[in-house]
């Protein structure tokens, strides 16, 4: 899957002294599985809102405005918009925090329900009610704050957006 490429890919990316926040959901499980014993010095932040998505981008400017060096968020893109109000914080951070959002078209872990296969025949009432894929443009709102962003369009484009630290990234 994507979503797990994109904890691979990440991981190649990090050096000692980073820090990685990781969202609730499918970002948590995929880093589950994806990421790979190392002997990189890596710090590892999360939280579990009232929702399990609340608060994340929040959390993400408080581990890089506190532990300095830099910090990578992996973010879904329910997660993105239910904390958008965080952006206005981000824009004040130094370029130092990389937001990662898998736009993978809303909670990708209701997928694995088995009401996923039972509502097939209605995937309106499924899209409507449980997957719930945002209708905001990721890089339209970030730029609304003033933030740059980057779609990336695969996994190659991917690992270059990596490397400009102050990129919110949606794949």
């Amino acid at each position: 899957s994507v979503d797990g490429r994109v904890i691979w890919e990440l991981q190649k990316h990090v050096q000692d002294g980073d820090s990685v926040v990781i969202s609730s959901s499918m970002p948590l499980r995929d880093a589950e599985v994806f990421w790979r014993p190392t002997s990189k010095n890596v710090s590892w932040f999360a939280n579990r809102g009232l929702n399990g998505i609340d608060g994340v981008l929040s959390l993400a400017a408080g581990v890089a405005t506190g532990r300095g060096g830099r910090t990578f968020l992996v973010i879904g893109d329910v997660a993105f918009t239910h904390d958008i109000g965080a952006l206005d914080t981000l824009a004040r951070l130094p370029e130092n925090l990389t937001v990662i959002v898998v736009n993978n078209g809303g909670g990708a872990i209701f997928s694995h329900l088995p009401l996923a296969r039972d509502s097939a025949a209605d995937t309106n009432v499924f899209q409507e009610h449980f997957s719930t894929p945002p209708r905001v443009s990721i890089q339209k709102v970030s730029a609304a704050y003033g933030l740059p962003s980057t779609r990336c369009a695969d996994l190659d484009e991917f690992q270059d957006c990596l490397k400009d630290p102050s990129n919110a990234v949606s794949i």
